[in-house]
C-alpha cells in the first residue's frame, strides 16, 4: 500500500465569476497558499 502524504484542498470560492469582474477573497487565497508550504 502506498503511503499518504497530507495535500490540503486548493481551491476557493469565487466571490463573483466572469471574463473581467472576477473577484475573490484575497486574505482566503493567502491562508491557502500557506497551508500548501509544508
Amino acid at each position: 500500500m502506498q503511503e499518504v502524504s497530507f495535500v490540503p484542498v486548493q481551491g476557493v470560492l469565487l466571490l463573483r465569476d466572469g471574463c473581467f469582474n472576477t473577484e475573490a477573497n484575497v486574505e482566503e487565497i493567502i491562508r491557502k497558499m500557506e497551508m500548501c508550504n509544508v
